[in-house]
């Protein structure tokens, strides 16, 4: 039983980083994007 509920701990933890990097990636991408609207103007 202890060993299922600290595979499942470690899934939800690995689950948050990842989305975590995600929306870094995707602020960042966002950023970019806008940066080229106003190169583009």
């Amino acid at each position: 039983m202890g060993k299922i509920r600290i595979r499942f701990l470690l899934l939800k933890e690995n689950n948050f980083i990842m989305t975590n990097s995600q929306k870094e990636t995707l602020s960042k991408w966002q950023r970019d994007t806008k940066s080229q609207i106003k190169l583009n103007r």
